[in-house]
Protein backbone atom coordinates (compact mmCIF):
# COMPACT_ATOMS: atom_id res chain seq x y z
CA UNK A 1 0.00 0.00 0.00
CA UNK A 2 1.37 2.94 -1.02
CA UNK A 3 0.95 5.93 1.95
CA UNK A 4 0.81 8.96 -0.35
CA UNK A 5 1.60 11.50 2.67
CA UNK A 6 -0.74 9.53 4.53
CA UNK A 7 1.69 8.00 7.34
CA UNK A 8 3.87 11.39 7.44
CA UNK A 9 0.16 13.03 8.02
CA UNK A 10 -0.79 10.90 10.73
CA UNK A 11 2.17 10.77 12.53
CA UNK A 12 3.05 14.51 13.10
CA UNK A 13 -0.97 15.50 13.41
CA UNK A 14 -0.64 12.99 16.22
CA UNK A 15 2.87 13.71 17.94
CA UNK A 16 1.78 17.49 18.01
CA UNK A 17 -1.52 17.11 19.37
CA UNK A 18 -0.09 14.33 22.33
CA UNK A 19 2.02 17.75 23.03
CA UNK A 20 -1.27 19.59 23.38
CA UNK A 21 -2.67 16.84 25.02
CA UNK A 22 -0.12 17.02 27.63
CA UNK A 23 0.09 20.85 27.81
CA UNK A 24 -4.26 20.41 28.53
CA UNK A 25 -2.84 18.01 31.45
CA UNK A 26 -0.56 20.26 33.14
CA UNK A 27 -3.39 23.19 32.89
CA UNK A 28 -5.80 21.39 35.06
CA UNK A 29 -3.67 21.41 38.65
CA UNK A 30 -3.09 25.28 38.20
CA UNK A 31 -6.71 26.02 37.90
CA UNK A 32 -7.85 23.88 40.54
CA UNK A 33 -5.15 25.29 43.32
CA UNK A 34 -7.08 28.73 41.83
CA UNK A 35 -10.42 28.09 41.83
CA UNK A 36 -11.25 24.26 43.51
CA UNK A 37 -13.09 21.49 42.16
CA UNK A 38 -16.16 23.58 41.89
CA UNK A 39 -14.26 26.63 39.75
CA UNK A 40 -12.53 23.47 37.51
CA UNK A 41 -16.49 22.37 36.98
CA UNK A 42 -17.52 25.99 35.94
CA UNK A 43 -15.07 25.95 33.49
CA UNK A 44 -16.17 22.35 31.84
CA UNK A 45 -19.69 23.78 31.81
CA UNK A 46 -18.53 26.99 30.19
CA UNK A 47 -16.46 24.84 27.73
CA UNK A 48 -19.74 22.63 26.87
CA UNK A 49 -22.32 25.90 26.39
CA UNK A 50 -19.40 27.94 24.71
CA UNK A 51 -19.47 28.47 21.19
CA UNK A 52 -16.06 26.15 21.07
CA UNK A 53 -18.39 23.28 22.30
CA UNK A 54 -21.52 23.45 20.12
CA UNK A 55 -19.52 25.08 16.77
CA UNK A 56 -19.62 21.19 15.78
CA UNK A 57 -23.37 21.18 15.33
CA UNK A 58 -24.05 25.08 14.49
CA UNK A 59 -22.42 24.94 11.58
CA UNK A 60 -24.22 22.26 9.79
CA UNK A 61 -21.99 19.98 8.76
CA UNK A 62 -20.59 22.06 6.17
CA UNK A 63 -16.94 22.07 7.90
CA UNK A 64 -16.37 18.71 6.67
CA UNK A 65 -18.60 18.98 3.63
CA UNK A 66 -15.59 21.40 2.22
CA UNK A 67 -13.30 19.69 3.32
CA UNK A 68 -14.45 16.92 1.61
CA UNK A 69 -15.18 19.21 -1.35
CA UNK A 70 -11.42 20.57 -1.61
CA UNK A 71 -9.97 17.73 -1.43
CA UNK A 72 -12.05 16.14 -4.41
CA UNK A 73 -11.51 19.05 -6.42
CA UNK A 74 -8.04 20.80 -5.06
CA UNK A 75 -6.06 20.38 -8.57
CA UNK A 76 -8.99 22.28 -9.86
CA UNK A 77 -10.45 24.45 -6.94
CA UNK A 78 -11.66 27.11 -9.60
CA UNK A 79 -14.71 25.45 -10.34
CA UNK A 80 -15.58 25.16 -6.81
CA UNK A 81 -14.96 28.69 -5.22
CA UNK A 82 -18.97 29.71 -5.85
CA UNK A 83 -19.68 26.66 -2.93
CA UNK A 84 -16.99 27.51 -1.03
CA UNK A 85 -18.44 31.91 -1.17
CA UNK A 86 -22.00 30.21 -0.22
CA UNK A 87 -20.50 28.40 2.47
CA UNK A 88 -18.82 31.16 4.16
CA UNK A 89 -22.12 33.45 3.72
CA UNK A 90 -24.37 30.56 5.31
CA UNK A 91 -21.93 30.40 8.15
CA UNK A 92 -21.70 34.24 8.43
CA UNK A 93 -25.53 34.55 8.98
CA UNK A 94 -25.31 31.36 11.10
CA UNK A 95 -22.87 33.12 13.44
CA UNK A 96 -24.82 36.80 13.61
CA UNK A 97 -28.03 34.71 14.74
CA UNK A 98 -25.65 32.26 17.40
CA UNK A 99 -24.34 35.52 18.69
CA UNK A 100 -27.40 37.61 19.48
CA UNK A 101 -29.05 34.71 21.19
CA UNK A 102 -25.65 34.46 23.35
CA UNK A 103 -26.06 37.79 24.42
CA UNK A 104 -29.60 38.26 24.78
CA UNK A 105 -30.45 34.62 26.36
CA UNK A 106 -27.29 33.84 28.34
CA UNK A 107 -29.57 34.33 31.55
CA UNK A 108 -32.21 31.81 30.55
CA UNK A 109 -29.87 29.55 29.85
CA UNK A 110 -28.26 28.66 32.71
CA UNK A 111 -31.17 28.26 35.07
CA UNK A 112 -31.40 24.96 34.99
CA UNK A 113 -28.12 24.60 36.25
CA UNK A 114 -27.26 23.75 40.12
CA UNK A 115 -25.47 26.73 40.86
CA UNK A 116 -24.18 27.41 45.27
CA UNK A 117 -24.17 30.84 44.75
CA UNK A 118 -25.51 33.24 42.81
CA UNK A 119 -22.10 34.53 42.24
CA UNK A 120 -21.27 31.37 40.16
CA UNK A 121 -24.19 31.71 37.94
CA UNK A 122 -23.49 35.40 37.42
CA UNK A 123 -19.84 34.13 36.31
CA UNK A 124 -21.41 31.99 33.52
CA UNK A 125 -23.83 34.79 32.18
CA UNK A 126 -20.54 37.02 31.87
CA UNK A 127 -18.71 34.31 30.36
CA UNK A 128 -21.51 33.24 27.51
CA UNK A 129 -22.37 37.21 27.18
CA UNK A 130 -18.64 37.98 26.57
CA UNK A 131 -17.82 35.38 24.43
CA UNK A 132 -20.76 36.44 21.79
CA UNK A 133 -18.33 38.87 20.84
CA UNK A 134 -15.83 36.28 19.45
CA UNK A 135 -18.77 34.10 18.10
CA UNK A 136 -19.05 35.36 14.04
CA UNK A 137 -14.76 35.03 13.57
CA UNK A 138 -14.55 31.51 15.30
CA UNK A 139 -17.47 30.00 13.49
CA UNK A 140 -15.56 31.82 9.92
CA UNK A 141 -12.08 30.23 11.17
CA UNK A 142 -13.68 26.99 11.34
CA UNK A 143 -14.82 26.81 7.73
CA UNK A 144 -11.09 28.62 7.07
CA UNK A 145 -9.75 25.34 8.80
CA UNK A 146 -11.54 23.14 6.66
CA UNK A 147 -9.92 24.26 3.35
CA UNK A 148 -6.36 23.86 4.95
CA UNK A 149 -7.71 20.03 5.82
CA UNK A 150 -8.93 19.67 2.25
CA UNK A 151 -5.36 20.76 1.39
CA UNK A 152 -3.81 18.02 3.53
CA UNK A 153 -1.65 20.61 5.44
CA UNK A 154 -2.52 19.23 8.71
CA UNK A 155 0.89 20.18 10.73
CA UNK A 156 -0.31 23.74 9.43
CA UNK A 157 -3.44 23.34 11.72
CA UNK A 158 -1.95 21.68 14.73
CA UNK A 159 1.05 23.99 14.76
CA UNK A 160 -1.46 26.87 15.44
CA UNK A 161 -3.17 24.70 18.14
CA UNK A 162 -0.14 24.05 19.54
CA UNK A 163 1.17 28.15 19.86
CA UNK A 164 -2.69 28.79 21.08
CA UNK A 165 -2.24 26.11 23.86
CA UNK A 166 1.57 26.65 25.44
CA UNK A 167 0.67 30.76 25.10
CA UNK A 168 -2.26 29.90 27.02
CA UNK A 169 -0.45 27.34 29.73
CA UNK A 170 2.03 30.48 29.90
CA UNK A 171 -1.14 32.70 30.99
CA UNK A 172 -2.32 30.25 33.57
CA UNK A 173 0.67 29.65 35.28
CA UNK A 174 2.41 33.67 35.04
CA UNK A 175 -0.82 35.94 34.38
CA UNK A 176 -2.08 38.05 36.57
CA UNK A 177 -5.76 36.72 36.46
CA UNK A 178 -8.78 36.95 38.60
CA UNK A 179 -11.60 35.16 37.20
CA UNK A 180 -12.67 32.88 35.25
CA UNK A 181 -13.96 35.29 32.63
CA UNK A 182 -10.38 36.43 32.10
CA UNK A 183 -9.41 32.86 31.30
CA UNK A 184 -12.01 32.09 28.85
CA UNK A 185 -11.75 35.90 27.03
CA UNK A 186 -7.96 35.00 26.74
CA UNK A 187 -8.64 31.64 25.21
CA UNK A 188 -11.10 33.29 22.80
CA UNK A 189 -8.29 36.18 21.98
CA UNK A 190 -5.92 33.37 21.16
CA UNK A 191 -8.73 31.04 18.96
CA UNK A 192 -9.23 34.03 17.17
CA UNK A 193 -5.72 34.94 16.16
CA UNK A 194 -4.77 31.36 15.04
CA UNK A 195 -7.70 31.41 12.84
CA UNK A 196 -6.56 34.96 11.08
CA UNK A 197 -3.19 32.98 11.23
CA UNK A 198 -5.07 30.29 9.04
CA UNK A 199 -6.46 32.72 6.68
CA UNK A 200 -2.95 34.46 5.78
CA UNK A 201 -1.33 30.99 5.78
CA UNK A 202 -3.99 30.34 2.59
CA UNK A 203 -3.93 34.08 1.16
CA UNK A 204 0.02 33.70 0.57
CA UNK A 205 -0.29 29.55 -0.27
CA UNK A 206 -3.36 28.80 -1.29
CA UNK A 207 -5.22 31.64 -3.34
CA UNK A 208 -6.90 30.22 -5.57
CA UNK A 209 -8.99 28.83 -3.14
CA UNK A 210 -10.91 32.15 -1.60
CA UNK A 211 -10.87 34.12 -5.41
CA UNK A 212 -14.33 34.32 -5.85
CA UNK A 213 -14.43 34.85 -9.32
CA UNK A 214 -17.75 33.62 -10.33
CA UNK A 215 -21.19 33.39 -8.62
CA UNK A 216 -22.04 30.50 -11.58
CA UNK A 217 -23.03 27.46 -8.67
CA UNK A 218 -22.52 23.82 -10.30
CA UNK A 219 -25.82 22.63 -9.25
CA UNK A 220 -25.21 19.28 -9.36
CA UNK A 221 -21.78 19.41 -6.63
CA UNK A 222 -24.16 21.82 -4.59
CA UNK A 223 -26.60 19.22 -3.93
CA UNK A 224 -24.44 16.77 -2.94
CA UNK A 225 -22.31 19.30 -0.45
CA UNK A 226 -25.35 19.82 1.15
CA UNK A 227 -26.46 16.33 1.27
CA UNK A 228 -23.55 15.38 2.75
CA UNK A 229 -23.19 18.44 5.17
CA UNK A 230 -27.04 17.52 6.37
CA UNK A 231 -25.68 13.31 7.51
CA UNK A 232 -22.53 14.98 8.91
CA UNK A 233 -24.84 17.03 10.83
CA UNK A 234 -26.91 14.40 12.04
CA UNK A 235 -23.49 12.61 13.19
CA UNK A 236 -22.26 15.74 15.01
CA UNK A 237 -26.03 16.11 17.02
CA UNK A 238 -25.83 12.50 18.14
CA UNK A 239 -22.07 12.66 19.35
CA UNK A 240 -22.82 16.04 20.82
CA UNK A 241 -25.36 14.30 22.85
CA UNK A 242 -23.65 11.61 23.61
CA UNK A 243 -20.61 13.80 25.45
CA UNK A 244 -22.22 16.32 26.99
CA UNK A 245 -25.40 14.79 28.11
CA UNK A 246 -23.06 13.43 31.60
CA UNK A 247 -21.51 16.86 32.36
CA UNK A 248 -24.78 18.34 31.87
CA UNK A 249 -26.86 15.89 33.87
CA UNK A 250 -24.43 16.31 36.55
CA UNK A 251 -24.82 20.08 36.79
CA UNK A 252 -28.25 19.64 37.52
CA UNK A 253 -28.47 17.25 39.53
CA UNK A 254 -25.19 17.15 41.88
CA UNK A 255 -23.71 20.43 40.97
CA UNK A 256 -20.34 21.57 40.08
CA UNK A 257 -18.15 19.82 41.92
CA UNK A 258 -19.63 16.33 40.53
CA UNK A 259 -18.70 18.06 36.98
CA UNK A 260 -15.16 18.92 37.98
CA UNK A 261 -14.79 15.22 39.16
CA UNK A 262 -16.51 13.18 36.05
CA UNK A 263 -14.46 14.91 33.97
CA UNK A 264 -10.69 14.77 35.75
CA UNK A 265 -11.61 11.00 35.68
CA UNK A 266 -12.66 11.10 31.70
CA UNK A 267 -9.57 13.50 30.82
CA UNK A 268 -7.18 10.49 30.14
CA UNK A 269 -9.63 8.57 28.42
CA UNK A 270 -10.97 11.39 25.97
CA UNK A 271 -7.38 12.07 25.58
CA UNK A 272 -6.86 8.64 24.47
CA UNK A 273 -10.00 9.13 22.10
CA UNK A 274 -8.63 12.45 20.89
CA UNK A 275 -5.71 10.46 19.94
CA UNK A 276 -7.23 8.30 18.08
CA UNK A 277 -8.93 11.00 16.38
CA UNK A 278 -6.55 12.76 15.33
CA UNK A 279 -4.48 10.12 14.09
CA UNK A 280 -7.44 9.21 12.05
CA UNK A 281 -8.47 12.43 11.00
CA UNK A 282 -6.09 12.67 7.85
CA UNK A 283 -7.99 9.65 6.61
CA UNK A 284 -11.55 11.66 5.64
CA UNK A 285 -9.87 14.17 3.00
CA UNK A 286 -7.00 10.88 1.95
CA UNK A 287 -10.80 8.97 1.27
CA UNK A 288 -12.14 11.65 -0.38
CA UNK A 289 -9.23 12.01 -2.85
CA UNK A 290 -9.02 8.44 -3.56
CA UNK A 291 -13.34 7.95 -4.10
CA UNK A 292 -12.98 10.77 -6.76
CA UNK A 293 -10.76 8.49 -9.01
CA UNK A 294 -12.24 5.41 -7.35
CA UNK A 295 -9.49 3.37 -5.86
CA UNK A 296 -11.64 1.59 -3.83
CA UNK A 297 -9.62 -1.55 -2.99
CA UNK A 298 -6.89 1.13 -1.42
CA UNK A 299 -8.72 2.08 1.28
CA UNK A 300 -9.73 -1.47 1.70
CA UNK A 301 -6.21 -2.18 1.97
CA UNK A 302 -6.27 1.13 3.96
CA UNK A 303 -8.66 -0.16 6.57
CA UNK A 304 -7.54 -3.05 7.52
CA UNK A 305 -3.05 -2.30 7.63
CA UNK A 306 -4.41 1.09 9.72
CA UNK A 307 -6.80 -1.06 12.15
CA UNK A 308 -3.89 -3.20 12.85
CA UNK A 309 -0.98 -0.75 13.21
CA UNK A 310 -3.44 1.24 15.66
CA UNK A 311 -4.05 -1.59 17.88
CA UNK A 312 -0.54 -2.89 18.14
CA UNK A 313 0.67 0.67 19.42
CA UNK A 314 -2.50 1.69 21.47
CA UNK A 315 -3.86 -1.79 23.18
CA UNK A 316 -0.04 -1.93 25.24
CA UNK A 317 -0.58 1.67 26.35
CA UNK A 318 -4.20 1.28 27.41
CA UNK A 319 -3.39 -1.69 28.89
CA UNK A 320 -0.68 -0.61 31.35
CA UNK A 321 -2.56 3.03 31.86
CA UNK A 322 -5.05 0.37 33.23
CA UNK A 323 -2.52 -1.36 35.30
CA UNK A 324 -0.76 1.95 36.40
CA UNK A 325 -4.56 3.59 37.27
CA UNK A 326 -3.76 4.22 40.94
CA UNK A 327 -0.77 6.07 40.12
CA UNK A 328 -2.55 8.12 37.30
CA UNK A 329 -5.49 8.95 39.23
CA UNK A 330 -3.25 9.85 42.16
CA UNK A 331 -1.50 12.52 40.35
CA UNK A 332 -4.83 13.46 39.07
CA UNK A 333 -6.38 13.67 42.74
CA UNK A 334 -8.81 11.42 42.75
CA UNK A 335 -7.62 8.11 43.37
CA UNK A 336 -10.88 6.16 44.82
CA UNK A 337 -11.64 7.13 41.32
CA UNK A 338 -9.36 4.38 39.42
CA UNK A 339 -11.73 0.99 39.17
CA UNK A 340 -14.16 3.69 37.13
CA UNK A 341 -10.96 4.88 35.30
CA UNK A 342 -9.79 1.49 34.26
CA UNK A 343 -13.62 0.79 33.32
CA UNK A 344 -13.36 4.04 30.68
CA UNK A 345 -9.93 2.65 28.99
CA UNK A 346 -11.65 -0.62 28.68
CA UNK A 347 -13.91 1.56 26.55
CA UNK A 348 -11.60 3.26 24.95
CA UNK A 349 -10.36 -0.10 23.47
CA UNK A 350 -14.10 -1.14 22.73
CA UNK A 351 -14.00 2.48 20.32
CA UNK A 352 -10.38 1.16 18.88
CA UNK A 353 -12.02 -1.04 17.03
CA UNK A 354 -13.68 0.94 15.08
CA UNK A 355 -12.46 4.53 15.30
CA UNK A 356 -10.39 4.19 11.54
CA UNK A 357 -14.21 3.08 9.80
CA UNK A 358 -15.82 5.66 11.62
CA UNK A 359 -13.34 8.19 10.00
CA UNK A 360 -13.92 6.43 6.80
CA UNK A 361 -17.32 6.53 7.20
CA UNK A 362 -17.43 10.18 6.90
CA UNK A 363 -16.29 10.82 3.93
CA UNK A 364 -18.62 8.60 2.13
CA UNK A 365 -22.37 9.24 2.75
CA UNK A 366 -24.48 4.92 2.94
CA UNK A 367 -21.77 4.39 5.46
CA UNK A 368 -21.99 7.56 7.60
CA UNK A 369 -25.76 6.82 7.54
CA UNK A 370 -25.82 3.63 9.00
CA UNK A 371 -23.20 4.69 11.21
CA UNK A 372 -25.73 7.01 11.84
CA UNK A 373 -28.87 5.25 12.98
CA UNK A 374 -25.94 3.03 15.42
CA UNK A 375 -25.06 6.33 16.95
CA UNK A 376 -28.39 7.26 17.83
CA UNK A 377 -29.63 3.66 19.32
CA UNK A 378 -26.37 3.91 21.68
CA UNK A 379 -27.26 7.10 22.84
CA UNK A 380 -30.56 6.44 23.18
CA UNK A 381 -29.93 3.35 25.68
CA UNK A 382 -26.84 5.45 27.15
CA UNK A 383 -29.38 8.42 28.02
CA UNK A 384 -31.78 5.50 29.66
CA UNK A 385 -29.13 3.92 31.57
CA UNK A 386 -27.81 7.62 32.90
CA UNK A 387 -31.80 8.49 34.09
CA UNK A 388 -31.70 4.70 36.21
CA UNK A 389 -28.09 4.32 37.41
CA UNK A 390 -27.00 7.76 38.61
CA UNK A 391 -29.79 7.93 40.88
CA UNK A 392 -28.36 4.87 42.57
CA UNK A 393 -24.66 5.18 42.02
CA UNK A 394 -24.21 8.71 41.64
CA UNK A 395 -21.23 9.80 39.24
CA UNK A 396 -20.10 6.25 38.82
CA UNK A 397 -23.73 5.48 37.21
CA UNK A 398 -22.35 7.71 34.36
CA UNK A 399 -19.27 5.41 34.25
CA UNK A 400 -21.25 2.26 33.71
CA UNK A 401 -23.94 3.51 30.87
CA UNK A 402 -21.33 4.81 28.70
CA UNK A 403 -19.66 1.65 29.19
CA UNK A 404 -22.88 -0.54 28.93
CA UNK A 405 -23.94 1.36 25.81
CA UNK A 406 -21.13 0.92 23.60
CA UNK A 407 -20.87 -2.89 24.49
CA UNK A 408 -24.25 -3.24 23.17
CA UNK A 409 -23.31 -1.47 19.74
CA UNK A 410 -20.41 -2.63 19.33
CA UNK A 411 -21.23 -5.77 17.35
CA UNK A 412 -23.26 -3.57 15.07
CA UNK A 413 -21.00 -1.31 14.38
CA UNK A 414 -18.08 -3.66 13.54
CA UNK A 415 -20.56 -6.02 11.33
CA UNK A 416 -21.36 -2.85 9.15
CA UNK A 417 -17.99 -1.63 8.38
CA UNK A 418 -17.09 -5.42 7.19
CA UNK A 419 -20.31 -5.39 4.88
CA UNK A 420 -19.52 -1.87 3.77
CA UNK A 421 -15.72 -2.73 3.36
CA UNK A 422 -15.70 -6.11 1.99
CA UNK A 423 -13.31 -7.31 4.91
CA UNK A 424 -13.35 -10.13 7.75
CA UNK A 425 -14.85 -9.72 11.10
CA UNK A 426 -11.97 -11.20 12.60
CA UNK A 427 -9.53 -8.42 11.34
CA UNK A 428 -11.53 -5.94 14.20
CA UNK A 429 -10.18 -8.27 16.80
CA UNK A 430 -7.28 -9.92 16.01
CA UNK A 431 -4.72 -7.60 16.71
CA UNK A 432 -5.98 -6.95 20.05
CA UNK A 433 -5.60 -10.34 20.74
CA UNK A 434 -2.03 -10.04 19.99
CA UNK A 435 -1.42 -7.09 22.02
CA UNK A 436 -2.80 -8.61 24.97
CA UNK A 437 -0.63 -11.86 24.62
CA UNK A 438 2.55 -9.14 24.16
CA UNK A 439 1.89 -7.29 27.14
CA UNK A 440 1.57 -10.48 29.32
CA UNK A 441 5.44 -10.42 29.49
CA UNK A 442 6.69 -7.01 30.66
CA UNK A 443 3.23 -7.43 32.99
CA UNK A 444 4.53 -10.58 34.81
CA UNK A 445 7.73 -8.98 35.01
CA UNK A 446 6.14 -6.06 37.15
CA UNK A 447 5.44 -8.49 39.56
CA UNK A 448 9.02 -9.31 40.55
CA UNK A 449 9.77 -5.39 41.13
CA UNK A 450 9.22 -3.52 43.97
CA UNK A 451 6.07 -1.08 44.04
CA UNK A 452 6.87 2.55 42.72
CA UNK A 453 4.02 4.01 45.42
CA UNK A 454 3.50 7.51 44.79
CA UNK A 455 7.01 8.20 43.13
CA UNK A 456 5.75 9.43 39.61
CA UNK A 457 9.52 9.16 38.04
CA UNK A 458 9.75 5.56 38.89
CA UNK A 459 5.91 4.99 37.37
CA UNK A 460 6.42 6.87 33.66
CA UNK A 461 9.94 4.69 33.71
CA UNK A 462 7.95 1.15 34.61
CA UNK A 463 5.52 2.58 32.11
CA UNK A 464 7.19 3.33 29.05
CA UNK A 465 9.46 0.09 29.49
CA UNK A 466 6.25 -1.82 29.20
CA UNK A 467 5.40 -0.38 26.14
CA UNK A 468 8.70 -0.50 24.48
CA UNK A 469 8.84 -4.02 25.49
CA UNK A 470 5.47 -4.85 23.88
CA UNK A 471 5.77 -3.05 20.79
CA UNK A 472 9.46 -4.87 20.78
CA UNK A 473 7.74 -8.54 20.96
CA UNK A 474 4.97 -7.43 18.43
CA UNK A 475 7.81 -6.49 15.98
CA UNK A 476 9.52 -9.27 16.29
CA UNK A 477 7.14 -12.08 16.68
CA UNK A 478 4.15 -11.07 15.03
CA UNK A 479 4.53 -9.01 12.18
CA UNK A 480 5.00 -9.93 8.44
CA UNK A 481 7.59 -9.27 6.61
CA UNK A 482 6.00 -6.84 4.13
CA UNK A 483 4.48 -5.27 7.43
CA UNK A 484 8.29 -4.83 8.81
CA UNK A 485 9.81 -3.36 5.06
CA UNK A 486 6.68 -1.08 5.31
CA UNK A 487 7.33 0.42 8.43
CA UNK A 488 11.30 0.90 7.92
CA UNK A 489 10.56 1.97 4.55
CA UNK A 490 7.77 4.53 5.94
CA UNK A 491 10.45 5.56 8.93
CA UNK A 492 12.75 6.50 6.36
CA UNK A 493 10.50 8.67 4.41
CA UNK A 494 8.99 10.41 7.41
CA UNK A 495 12.42 11.33 8.23
CA UNK A 496 13.34 12.67 5.06
CA UNK A 497 10.13 14.45 5.00
CA UNK A 498 10.95 15.97 8.50
CA UNK A 499 14.27 17.21 7.20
Amino acid sequence: MKSDGLIYNSISNVTVFAVIAIISLLVIPAIVNQYGIKGYGLIVLSRIILPTGLISILDLGLSEATTKIVARNRQNVSNITSILLFTFLIVAAISCLVAGAYYFLAEDAVDVINFDSESEKYSLINTLQLTSFFIIPLFLGVIIESLIKGYEKFIIIRIGELIVAVCFLLFVYFADYHSVEDLIFTFMVLLSIKYFGFLTYLIINKPECIKFTTLNLPFKELIEHIKHALEVLKSKIISTIYWNIAPMYIGVMSGLEGVGIYDIVMKIPKLFKSVLGQLNAVVFPYVSRRDSIELNSSVNILLKKGLMFEMYIFTPVLFFAAYFSDNIMHILGVKEYSIWFILMLVWVSFYLSFSLGSSIAVARRNILNRFNKLSMYMTLIYIILVSLLVPLLDIQGLFVAMFVSLLITLPFYIRTLSQEMQVKVNVFYKPIVISLLACLFPFMGLFLLPSSGDDVMIFLIKYVVCLLISWLIIYRYFLSNDDKKFIIREVSALINNTK
